[in-house]
């Protein structure tokens, strides 16, 4: 195994917050010509947090390169028409199959002209701990002939480090620890330089400020602050950013700010830029709620509901399905994230999901002693589905009593395909058997009831909603939603 040359790398704890990989360290032709594939690991997003899509990533970046294609394409398409089940095996079947074994088959020769470096990029935000080992261990038995560069970019968890130590690495691997150096803090000034005049460029308020601002001084001191740290820097300038705030006026904030007040902090310039964000952050109790739905938590949307709506398997975070969740009037989740665009990413279309922008943001709310009043936890599973059965009731409430007014001002008939299947509720199209009747099978999963779900139970009218159902029942012959409705009438008894 090799590793790109310290010329080809940037400087700068990328991995206090992981940037896109080619960001690591492709920068060159040199670096550029050796890419191959990539994969980023993402704690905050459940399609990058696993091993599981790893190699299908990285084979399909073999697959649409101009000159690996030729060369790897015929045996990769192979090993998958031999066995269409080869992504349902292991890991290390698929990268040994799939990875390895068709670059093994290559002349050794013709890999000279060919791309060869894998980025693997925040194998610390891979969830599932063993996984980390799982990868690394793969690619040390792999190290024996193998052609292909691993690029592996970390934070040095416990784990990650114990792993690189084996002996097997010993002959093989070159490490580049990129943390405070001077080379890191000339860069991280060269970057706030180039910032701060976009931001003369393009911000309202510099009609009025002198174009010297905001100093050399100034500039060197964020750098320091910085200590390396490049997630520093761009939270700092995105934080400037902000068309409803006055820039100096937010600069001489964050120079007030002192990191001696947070001694046990590992990250304490950071930690308190975090703090000096959330205090310009209006109603806390209602923005917490949003960034608690952000944290990593594993929930999963129940098999009861996802089996019979087109979502996904992980909850969604889309600004339509929030919105719902919460029950904020239009504009409400906008309004109340405009001020944390410097951590949090709000997209401008509805089905884009909203993200928070760094994983040092994430770990800040999570750890108490660097977060302190602005700590938060994940939902738990109940929790969650807590917060849905309420969505689910209300709307089930609105539509029914609009169904029974219809019935009462028009020819009967059955409720149309909306009302059913709850379509434009969370922003996700339905399909299979109405969730109207699966909220009673969720409501029945939820271990601990808020008070705002039994006021949500005791306020809701049956009697609408049973008209609505029974027709539906009697045209398609079905009686499972009053079965449905019944047990939970059961579970809201044992529990009230």
């Amino acid at each position: 195994m090799q590793t790109l040359s310290e010329k080809h790398a940037c400087k700068g704890k990328l991995h206090a917050g992981t940037q896109p990989p080619r960001h690591v360290c492709v920068q060159g032709e040199n670096a550029c010509h050796h890419f191959a594939a990539s994969f980023f690991f993402s704690r905050n997003d459940p399609t990058r947090d696993k091993l599981d899509p790893l190699v299908a990533t990285i084979i399909y970046q073999f697959l649409t390169s101009e000159p690996l294609r030729e060369v790897l394409g015929p045996t990769i398409i192979e090993a998958v028409r031999s066995n269409p089940g080869i992504f349902q095996l292991s890991f290390e079947d698929q990268l040994r199959k799939l990875v390895l074994e068709p670059c093994s088959n290559v002349d050794p020769q013709e890999w000279k002209n060919l791309p060869n470096l894998i980025v693997i990029d925040g194998l610390d935000e891979c969830v599932l701990l063993p996984s980390q080992e799982r990868l690394l261990l793969m690619i040390r038995q792999a190290i024996p002939g193998c052609p292909l560069i691993f690029l592996i970019a970390s934070r040095p968890e416990p784990r990650i480090c114990r792993a690189f130590e084996h002996e097997a690495f010993s002959l093989h691997l070159q490490r580049l620890a990129i943390g405070d150096s001077s080379e890191s803090t000339q860069d991280i000034t060269t970057f706030f330089h180039h910032r701060f005049a976009q931001l003369q460029d393009t911000h309202h308020a510099f009609r009025y400020i002198e174009i010297s601002w905001p100093g050399e001084n100034v500039i060197w001191e964020l750098a320091r602050r910085a200590s390396g740290q490049f997630i520093f820097a761009e939270t700092v300038m995105k934080y400037l950013e902000n068309d409803d705030e006055v820039p100096t006026e937010r600069l001489q904030a964050i120079l007030r700010i002192r990191a001696e007040d947070l001694p046990e902090s590992p990250y304490p310039e950071l930690d308190l830029l975090y703090d000096q964000i959330l205090q310009a952050c209006p109603k806390w109790d209602e923005v917490s709620k949003i960034l608690r739905l952000l944290l990593p938590h594993g929930i999963r949307v129940p098999s009861t509901l996802a089996s019979r709506i087109s979502i996904d398997w992980h909850v969604p975070q889309t600004p339509e399905f929030i919105a719902a969740l919460f029950n904020f009037e239009p504009g409400k989740l906008q309004s109340l994230l405009f001020r944390l665009h410097s951590v949090i990413k709000v997209p401008s279309q509805k089905e884009e999901e909203i993200d928070i922008l760094h994983a040092s943001f994430t770990d800040y709310l999570l750890v108490p002693a660097r977060s302190r009043a602005w700590h938060i936890e994940p939902y738990t599973e109940s929790e969650f589905y807590d917060l849905l059965s309420q969505t689910f009731l209300r709307a089930i409430s609105i539509r029914s009593q609009r169904y029974l007014q219809t019935m009462q001002s028009h020819t009967p008939q059955l409720p149309d395909e909306d009302t059913l299947y709850l379509s434009d509720v969370l922003g996700i199209r339905a399909g299979g058997e109405p969730p109207i009747f699966v909220v009673f099978d969720l409501i029945r999963d939820v271990v601990s009831p808020s008070d705002e779900l039994i006021a949500a139970l005791n306020q809701f009218d049956p009697y609408p909603f049973a008209t609505w159902l029974l027709n539906w029942s009697a045209f398609h012959g079905r009686d499972n939603g009053v079965a449905y409705w019944m047990a939970t009438i059961t579970w809201a008894e044992v529990r009230s």
